[in-house]
């Protein structure tokens, strides 16, 4: 039992860690409309058709990116 909690333990670190670069990206992606030069029409299209992120976490990445960009830590 212990061994799982530890391993869930760290993979919810590493989620979390992964999860704020996604942030940071998505938020360069915003800035940068780098996606229409691969043919995609918003970072949305991207993110979902591009990427594979279902269309629920891609709304609430770019949310929470553009949100992050008005309120600084």
């Amino acid at each position: 039992m212990q061994n799982l909690h530890q391993k869930i333990t760290k993979t919810v670190i590493d989620y979390r860690k992964q999860e704020g670069l996604l942030i940071e990206l998505t938020q360069e992606a915003d800035f940068t409309k780098f996606y229409l030069e691969l043919g995609y029409s918003s970072l949305f299209e991207y993110l979902n058709q591009g990427q594979g992120i279902s269309a629920a976490t891609v709304s609430n990445l770019i949310t929470v990116a553009r949100k992050a960009v008005q309120i600084p830590a």
